[in-house]
This record gives C-alpha cells, sequence and structure tokens, in this order.
C-alpha cells in the first residue's frame, strides 16, 4: 500500500488575509509573548516552566516583555496571575498575551496592564453569568458586578492612556519675534501664563 505525496496548499490568500498573515508575523518578531507549560504535581504544587532552551535567556526576554528587568518583580507578576487562572494553562498564557500585548514599558504599565487583564477575565465571567442566571436576584447581582467590573476596565484603559501621554509633556516652545527696528527677541514663551521671560538682543 502506497501512501499519496503530501501536497502544498494551493489556497491563495485574500489581500487581507495576507495583511493579517504578515501583521502577525512582524508582531510575533518584534513582541514576542511569553508561553509557559502549567502543571499541577503532588502535593497540588502547581510547576509553571518557559519553552525555552536556554533558560537565562528566557527569564531576561519574558521579563523584557514586561518592560522589567527585574526578575523578582515579574516572578511576583506571574504567581499573581497563576492565582487567577489556577491550573489553565491556556487562560494563564492567554492573559500573558494579553499583557505583553499592550507593550508595557515599565513597572506602572507591567501592573496596570496585569489588572486590565485580569478585570477582563472577571467581566467576561460575569458575563456569562449574566446570560445564564434563571433567578431575577441572581441575575440582577450578577448584573451589578458586570457593571462595576466594567466601568472598572474602562477607568483602567483611561488611566493607561493618561499616564503614557504624560511621560512626553514637557515640551519647549522657542519664539522669536522682530520689531519694526530690526530688534528681535529669543525667549521661552510660557502659555497660559501670566507673563513671559525674554531675553532682549538688541546689539
Amino acid at each position: 500500500m502506497t501512501s499519496e505525496p503530501v501536497t502544498k496548499s494551493s489556497y491563495q490568500p485574500t489581500p487581507f488575509e495576507e495583511t493579517a498573515l504578515e501583521r502577525r508575523k512582524r508582531e510575533l518578531r518584534e513582541h514576542p509573548a511569553p508561553r509557559y507549560s502549567v502543571q499541577l504535581g503532588e502535593g497540588g504544587v502547581v510547576t509553571v516552566t518557559g519553552r525555552h532552551q536556554d533558560e537565562q535567556v528566557a527569564l531576561a526576554a519574558d521579563a523584557a516583555a514586561f518592560g522589567t528587568a527585574h526578575l523578582d518583580f515579574f516572578d511576583t507578576l506571574l504567581n499573581q496571575l497563576l492565582n487567577v487562572t489556577g491550573v489553565d494553562e491556556k487562560k494563564f498564557n492567554g492573559l500573558i498575551q494579553t499583557i505583553t500585548g499592550l507593550h508595557p514599558q515599565d513597572h506602572v504599565e507591567a501592573m496596570l496592564a496585569s489588572q486590565m487583564a485580569a478585570i477582563h477575565l472577571a467581566t467576561m465571567d460575569q458575563a456569562r453569568r449574566v446570560m445564564h442566571c434563571t433567578g431575577a436576584e441572581a441575575r440582577e447581582i450578577a448584573e451589578r458586578a458586570l457593571n462595576r467590573l466594567s466601568r472598572t476596565f474602562t477607568a483602567q484603559v483611561e488611566a493607561l492612556k493618561k499616564y503614557r501621554s504624560t511621560a512626553d509633556q514637557r515640551i519647549t516652545v522657542t519664539h522669536v519675534s522682530v520689531g519694526n527696528g530690526g530688534q528681535a527677541i529669543v525667549g521661552n514663551v510660557a502659555t497660559g501664563g501670566s507673563s513671559s521671560k525674554m531675553e532682549d538682543t538688541t546689539p
């Protein structure tokens, strides 16, 4: 009995699909997300192991994806996320990818992104409960929890945007004006203030 040779698929992706494939390749190349195996061992001990042949390189790269070089901080975040998901490898890695997809640049952004990922998970869980509640009282409780979580997530998004936008707000505006007699005044203009300090450069 002979087997048929395996042939490469002749399917031609659409332009949209080609763009999606290229975007995925670029994202995975520029911002690779850590991926872990999660196993429950004897005595209820949960073991989290990375999927990289060099442990030191893996630790540095994984921590960098969380915007840090400090391994104790990184390890603490992983343990906190594991407490949220339990021994659910897919859910745990899903949270990791959610956080790294926000590209945190420092500890504040890493912590906020982690909270956002956890709150989103809780929000979707409450949404499921709302959809499957049979009693009026239970449904009302689930709806209140869903509303609070939704508002919290929205506030977190705004907080992250504000934190990032205020990082580079220090801008110096130099103003040069020339009078009728060729007199030039150079100085920093303080917008919104009651006065501006100018340096007279008249020769």
